[in-house]
């Protein structure tokens, strides 16, 4: 005797774009579909509010023990909007501190120092386009891919039967990951700044350091919290500022 599971895979021979949906079969492909959105989703969240918690900078200032401003703070933020890590950098003693973390709070940490004397330029730049950053976005968005084309899994069977519009959710996919590809690719420039340090001044080789500024969200080097960030810093550094506008290759 055929079971429900034998006929929608065998004996309906014609293939229709729109099927009826179905909640009384279940194979192990529409569960697991399911499930894997379900992980998908938790992920999502947990690396959208958790990084916002440890690296909110609401109201942060860094100051000195009379209250005078010694530094700047900043998200730093993947494609302008998803927090990430953030950029510290202050001066103390004549001495120049770059921290620079990333990941959940406890992966990855970065600390530099060197004299206020060798700094030589601060710059703010729109950050360029590079490989990482379209393998993030086409890493990210192929994941979005997926997550969407599982939701009609909701009421679909997911098996490539009569019951699963498999070209549907095909299109879903590929639809949504190109697209989402290309969206994240023309939000990664936002605009940063450049600081460029000579750490021996008996050589002429630089070091650069690229840092969040304006929380890591600024479009344009006309904006005005980019701009203060500047300014805050070549007061503290005692440098000449340069504004640059790079279009990005």
């Amino acid at each position: 005797m055929a079971t429900m599971r034998d006929i929608t895979a065998y004996d309906f021979k014609t293939d229709v774009a729109f099927p009826p949906g179905n909640f009384q079969i279940w194979p192990a492909t529409r569960v697991g579909a399911l499930t894997i959105d379900i992980l998908l989703l938790i992920t999502f969240l947990l690396l959208w509010f958790i990084p916002r918690k440890v690296y909110n900078t609401d109201g942060l200032v860094l100051n000195d023990e009379d209250d005078t401003p010694n530094g700047i703070v900043n998200q730093f933020k993947m494609w302008g909007f998803w927090v990430s890590g953030f950029d510290a950098v202050y001066v103390k003693e004549g001495q120049v501190t770059v921290v620079k973390r990333r990941g959940m709070g406890c992966c990855s940490e970065k600390v530099d120092q060197f004299p206020k004397e060798s700094v030589v330029t601060l710059t703010l730049k729109k950050r360029k386009f590079f490989s990482l950053g379209i393998v993030w976005a086409f890493f990210i968005s192929c994941l979005g891919g997926i997550w969407i084309h599982f939701i009609p899994c909701i009421w679909w069977t997911c098996d490539w039967g009569y019951f699963d519009g498999q070209g549907f959710r095909g299109g879903l996919w590929f639809t949504t990951w190109g697209i989402l590809c290309f969206a994240l690719i023309l939000f990664y420039p936002i605009v940063e700044l450049e600081l460029t340090v000579r750490p021996n001044t008996n050589s002429q080789k630089t070091k650069v350091y690229t840092l969040a500024v304006a929380e890591g969200s600024a479009r344009s080097i006309d904006d005005e919290v980019a701009i203060h960030d500047l300014q805050t810093l070549r007061e503290l550094l005692g440098v000449q500022t340069d504004l640059e506008d790079e279009n990005p290759a």
